[in-house]
């Protein structure tokens, strides 16, 4: 399986939970998927602080990934804890995924 096609299956499968996509201001794909997870269930301005809360917190995606879900959690339950586990549970699995299929916490290259 390429490359492209290993990204578009896993972006149908989190279009399927998370929901469609929709027109975001972030650039990175990285940050858009990220802003889809935190956005179920909330709505976009408490998503996008969220995002920005993750953003000052922490480094970088990478830090995110081998933080503690407490520490996630703590980040973006600052708009309200419901749903916070497990928001920051798909947040690191997705980081997971993404270093486990490309040894890095980024997908700017999708962008080249």
């Amino acid at each position: 399986m390429t490359t492209a096609a290993a990204l578009k299956k896993a972006l149908t499968g989190y279009e399927k939970r998370f929901g469609g996509l929709r027109r975001l201001e972030e650039v990175d794909p990285l940050d858009q998927i990220v802003l889809l997870i935190l956005s179920r269930g909330s709505a976009d301005k408490k998503a996008r602080q969220s995002l920005d809360a993750l953003r000052s917190r922490f480094v970088d995606w990478n830090e995110i990934r081998v933080s503690e879900r407490y520490e996630i959690e703590d980040a973006i339950s600052a708009r309200g804890k419901r749903g916070m586990a497990g928001k920051a549970d798909a947040i690191r699995d997705l980081l997971a995924a993404v270093y486990g299929r490309f040894n890095r916490t980024s997908l700017a290259f999708l962008l080249e």
